[in-house]
């Protein structure tokens, strides 16, 4: 029994570094969560238009998000709509633990891919059980450990889109505790590992929402049936079930931006909780695609797969999971390849002397000059052939359909402070140079007015902007100790100039190397102002400035005595 005190209404504030506060502790959400109505026997479960009919009563719950679980085994009997042959077509197929390793092999329906297909296996496809419709005479017998996907075929063969819907039935050897999460659909090991009651809810903020705000049920929508995502790159987009989830990578990442934004504003947190939930368990699923065969599912290739990274980090850094929070680096230097990093690169020397052969579909060719050393760019499959760059700003799939979908994850983990975790920075400068760049309420800078609202709001907020330049200094008796940090790289033949003054002609001190992030500046006098412009020089051009106003004491300083 919780004591009185624990009951009690009790939030526990801290500050964050925008200075909001959020909630670190919230007795009523566990409670609520752990006192959930204890599970029960049926003989039929149905959700999201799919009905599982068993032998006998068996032992079901539901785990945090809405999706049933069942122990077993269990002998399923009918799946309803029933996996038939229309002509010869099969429909309404189900799969047991489907993993990426089976490439674009599936057994939900047979007309998938359109012209690209045939990769339909009629073994995948549980719900036809030795090839012929499933009843108590034919049954489904489904062992722990079992994730059964089941799905409703759209009536169109052919199509972009094959699937309809589908939903979850999970497995398990033993009854799962209340506000459990489901375990990833993919993979044998059903293993019950996160709760809600271990959400670190302190680490989302509160900020106010922006004139083009949604709907947190309108959010929550996206993320309430499962996003069936096994299938490899850009063919996945056939079974992604179109009231499951978007087809295409662009408005996937769209998507995952926007509930990302929603769930920093400044709702309260049991507001928040059905999309917290629903996003971390996102997160899950997409983290077992990931390590049950799916290294390669999200290559960099045009739109297709951008936006699967980051509900990975957010559930590692909502659950303290540290091998989704550190999931790494997807530009192939790492384990798991993700669209947006396998296209954001800084420009290197071999770039520059590399002979370009890219798509040029509505463009011309650009190449990179010595001048672009550092830049952060952006390339259609770079980290998988870098030869198909394009400097050009036309560049195919470069404004359509990737960076005018990021800036609300990017945001997002700006906001986290997640950007080391993510492991990767030129996505990050290359996605304040694409908003700097784009003209502003035009489709393709964002594809999400609420999105780019937040970002114009938001973003100053948070780090350096690209190209960002931020110059310190310490006075001292006779001197100022300059330090400065930068948000990204700088060409290796670029330098720095300092320049200072008091009430006289300004000092220069110039060619200091790239490296360089420190410098004194001696011989001054105490209790004057001092002017002082930092530059980065490429060919005797400056292309980064800052400046600030210090005062040399000799006195011990409590004051501020700087001036930006």
């Amino acid at each position: 029994m919780n004591s009185p005190s624990i009951k009690r209404s009790l939030i526990i504030l801290t500050m964050i570094s925008a200075g909001l506060a959020v909630a670190l502790y919230w007795p009523q959400l566990i409670e609520a969560q752990t006192n959930q109505k204890p599970y029960g026997t049926a003989n039929q479960l149905s959700q999201h238009g799919i009905t599982w009919t068993f032998s006998q009563p068996t032992e079901y719950g539901q785990f945090a998000n809405g999706d049933y679980w069942v122990t077993g085994p269990v002998t399923i009997t009918a799946i309803s709509p029933a996996s038939v042959l229309s002509g010869t077509r099969t429909i309404n197929g189900s799969m047991i633990n489907p993993s990426p390793a089976h490439g674009t092999a599936q057994g939900y329906d047979s007309a998938m891919y359109g012209g690209y297909g045939p990769d339909f296996d009629a073994a995948l496809n549980v719900a036809r059980p030795n090839g012929q419709a499933l009843s108590a005479a034919n049954p489904l017998i489904a062992p722990p450990g079992s994730s059964l996907v089941s799905s409703i075929s759209l009536p169109e063969a052919g199509g972009r889109v094959q699937l309809k819907t589908a939903a979850i039935l999970t497995v398990l050897a033993a009854p799962a505790p209340a506000g459990s999460f489901r375990p990833p659909y993919t993979g044998s090991d059903k293993t019950i590992r996160f709760n809600t009651s271990q959400l670190n809810r302190a680490r989302l903020a509160h900020l106010a929402p922006v004139a083009e705000t949604p709907s947190l049920a309108e959010v929550e929508r996206f993320f309430e049936r499962p996003w069936i995502d096994h299938v490899p790159n850009w063919m996945g987009g056939y079974h992604h079930p179109e009231e499951n989830m978007p087809n295409y990578g662009r408005e996937i990442a769209t998507e995952v931006g926007i509930g990302a934004l929603m769930l920093h504003l400044d709702f309260t947190p049991q507001e928040k909780e059905t999309l917290l939930v629903r996003y971390v368990q996102l997160g899950i699923d997409l983290y077992g695609v990931a390590i049950n065969g799916g290294e390669e599912n999200w290559p960099p290739n045009g739109g297709h797969s951008s936006g699967r990274k980051w509900p990975i980090v957010f559930a590692g850094l909502m659950l303290a999971d540290a091998a989704m929070q550190h999931i790494g680096p997807g530009d192939g230097s790492g384990t798991v390849m993700f669209g947006e990093d396998g296209q954001t690169f800084y420009v290197t020397q071999a770039d520059i002397d590399r002979t370009p052969d890219p798509d040029l579909r509505g463009c011309y060719l650009e190449e990179y000059q010595a001048s672009d050393l550092g830049l952060p760019e952006w390339g259609i499959v770079h980290s998988d052939n870098p030869s198909a760059d394009n400097k050009a700003w036309c560049a195919v799939y470069r404004q359509c359909c990737t960076a005018n979908a990021w800036a609300g994850f990017v945001l997002a983990a700006h906001i986290m402070e997640a950007k080391d975790l993510w492991d990767h920075d030129a996505l990050f400068d290359y996605q304040d140079r694409y908003m700097t760049l784009e003209a502003p309420g035009d489709w393709t800078r964002c594809w999400d007015d609420f999105t780019e609202a937040m970002w114009d709001t938001y973003r100053d907020d948070y780090g350096l902007v690209w190209p960002g330049l931020q110059l310190q200094g310490a006075p001292g008796d006779e001197v100022i100790r300059l330090t400065w940090t930068l948000s990204g790289t700088l060409p290796v033949t670029s330098t720095w100039s300092i320049s200072y003054y008091s009430q006289t002609v300004p000092i220069m001190i110039n060619n200091l190397i790239s490296p360089t992030r420190a410098y004194p500046l001696t011989g001054l006098t105490n209790y004057a102002w001092y002017t002082i412009t930092l530059n980065a020089v490429l060919d005797n051009t400056p292309f980064l400035t800052d400046t600030l106003k210090l005062m040399p004491t000799d006195r011990l300083v409590y004051l501020p005595v700087i001036m930006k």
